[in-house]
């Protein structure tokens, strides 16, 4: 997620290259495969659940949230509309 938080940090949004942008897409989805699998490799085999496992499975789940997200952003779904601010 680092490598996306600079990016934002220092790069505006007009400026990212399609080559980047693909980069990143790559890279994200890398992390969510690495995600859902320890999503899945968070509960224990015999279904046993501890506190500590209810975190850990919410912690993975956020951590997927926030790459979609970020994925969503990179694919265009959040534009941004001037006519918005205006009433």
């Amino acid at each position: 997620m680092g490598t996306c938080t600079e990016l934002f940090a220092s790069t505006p949004v007009s400026e990212i290259t399609d080559l980047k942008r693909n980069d990143l897409l790559r890279l994200l989805d890398e992390m969510l495969l690495e995600k859902k699998s320890a999503l899945s490799g968070a509960v224990p085999a015999d279904g046993s659940i501890t506190d500590t496992d209810v975190g850990e499975t919410e912690k993975i789940r956020n951590e997927l949230a926030e790459i979609n997200e970020i994925k969503n952003f990179l694919n265009g779904k959040y534009v941004f509309d001037p006519a918005c601010l205006t009433g």
